[in-house]
């Protein structure tokens, strides 16, 4: 299966476009797109328009629960995934991942708080079971070396530790539990990148509204460099020239220390927008590739398997996908 496109097109009688808004972007050689300026210690990406596939990282997990379809492949629903996934609260949730719109969400103000409570209830089930293994071991091994009055003072030591240690991590399972709709009511849209109307949306930081709606064909791709002691990090944003507006893309794409991943990433970004392009060819589009008119035109003509990622086993699935890896490192120099 190649995963290079050499063309921009189908043949016209193999598209459909209803499914696209009149906005939709489509790449024309012809047409000048902006370019920026490159930030402090990174750099801007050239044109666009690359005849290469980019899958990140991100979107080759070799871990199967991780694709987001798994759980629907069962024999009661071999072809439910689609619908199950465009069911309205997915539509609208803050994460969204699918023919339509790429959405990156941010779990809000409570995610910290919620992480300390997790990591400490944690620690607290951890040392629940280091106190008590521990404490009978000890006691058991000093039998007949002590009295019996100090055993039990050690004993009572062992068991004090394990009694606070487990309401602490029973404490904090009963928070969460409880606190769980909390957070999921504070998580809320960050950006989309909608494939079917050719826009770029932005939600005001703290409100639930859309702050800007902005063509894609306006946007112009910067890296920005994120230098430390040990190895640079490149992350991947969008800006409107002439403005203050970004759009931050490693929630998606990931960052990276290779350039070579950068130029995969904006590949990436480049054929999911555009309509005359099909999706790439990955796990979590999948069951969505006969929804979309250009992608299931594509299909059609390569004679595609439906099914060709869920019906794999375990690990012929791990294997296909460390030989994507090693063919996008091979598309893509990574050599700075």
């Amino acid at each position: 299966m190649s995963h290079t496109l050499t063309t921009h097109s189908l043949p016209p009688q193999e598209q459909s476009d209803y499914h696209y808004a009149d906005t939709a972007y489509r790449f024309d050689p012809e047409h000048t797109y902006p370019l920026a300026d490159a930030p402090f210690g990174g750099f801007a990406l050239g044109g666009r328009g690359d005849p290469r596939t980019g899958i990140p990282n991100e979107w080759l997990n070799e871990e199967l629960n991780e694709c987001g379809y798994t759980e629907l492949n069962t024999a009661e629903k071999p072809d439910a995934d689609a619908h199950w996934h465009l069911r309205q609260d997915n539509i609208d949730a803050p994460i969204r991942m699918d023919h339509e719109t790429l959405r990156a969400g941010s779990l809000g103000k409570y995610t910290g708080a919620f992480t300390h409570i997790f990591a400490l209830g944690y620690m607290g089930k951890l040392l629940f079971w280091f106190s008590t293994v521990t404490g009978a071991i000890f006691c058991m091994a000093k039998t007949g070396q002590f009295s019996t009055d100090v055993l039990l003072k050690f004993a009572l030591t062992f068991a004090s530790i394990a009694a606070a240690a487990a309401a602490v991590w029973k404490g904090c399972d009963f928070i969460l539990a409880r606190s769980a709709q909390k957070m999921g009511s504070d998580t809320r849209p960050v950006f989309e990148l909608c494939r079917r109307t050719g826009q770029v949306r932005l939600w005001h930081k703290t409100e639930r509204y859309i702050e800007h709606d902005i063509p894609f064909t306006e946007m112009a791709p910067i890296v920005e460099a994120m230098y430390s002691p040990t190895h640079n990090q490149y992350r991947l944003k969008l800006v409107k020239p002439g403005t203050d507006i970004k759009v931050d893309l490693s929630q998606m794409t990931g960052v990276s220390s290779s350039k070579g991943d950068i130029e995969r990433m904006w590949a990436f970004i480049q054929q999911y927008m555009d309509v005359s392009l099909p999706l790439a060819d990955v796990p979590a589009f999948e069951p969505f590739r006969s929804i979309d008119p250009t992608t299931a035109a594509y299909d059609r003509h390569t004679q595609r398997n439906p099914r060709y990622w869920r019906d794999m086993d375990d690990q012929l699935y791990k294997d296909v996908i460390r030989l994507l890896r090693q063919e996008q490192y091979q598309l893509f120099d990574h050599s700075a």
